[in-house]
């Protein structure tokens, strides 16, 4: 008879890979929205040079940062290894940090903006738990269970840390 941890291992592990599709199809979605976004600012807004560049710059961190949460997530579910999975949840932190700055720290922070950003902060704590959860049924030891801890926390410290700032401007 299987276990109650192999049970639920097997009965959550289908939604969190449909999940993890889900919010890499979003965050695409909003990271085009952002880009866009932030287009629209250099072509009617003044910028500083090196403001400009900097945020031309942070676009592409952001999808290449993206792009391995999300393939790191795949390999974790497909091989059931927490190890990725905390991987994952840790690249979190820094995709929220960037985020965070879209948010709150760029020369000009349009409304549509801070929704994106508020949109992005609940899909990526949301995926956090999700991929902690099947981590922690997935992992063989307590190192796997610790760094999906650790991530967990990364990631709620940093969205917290940004909302907070945002809401005290």
């Amino acid at each position: 008879m299987a276990s109650l941890k192999t049970t639920l291992e097997e009965l959550l592990s289908g939604p969190a890979y449909l999940w993890v599709a889900l919010e890499e199809k979003c965050s695409m979605a909003l990271w085009v929205g952002l880009a866009v976004s932030t287009w629209y600012k250099a072509t009617t807004l003044t910028y500083e040079r090196a403001a400009l560049a900097q945020e031309c710059l942070l676009l592409p961190a952001l999808l290449l940062t993206q792009l391995c949460r999300f393939q790191l997530a795949y390999w974790g579910h497909t091989t059931r290894t927490a190890v990725l999975l905390a991987v994952h949840v840790f690249l979190g932190s820094a995709v929220a940090t960037i985020w965070g700055y879209f948010m709150t720290l760029q020369i000009y922070v349009l409304r549509f903006d801070v929704v994106m950003c508020g949109i992005s902060f609940g899909f990526l704590v949301l995926g956090s738990f999700i991929a902690t959860l099947i981590g922690v049924l997935m992992a063989e030891s307590k190192v796997g269970i610790v760094l999906l801890a650790f991530g967990t926390f990364a990631v709620c410290t940093a969205v917290g840390g940004f909302a907070g700032f945002y809401s005290s401007l």
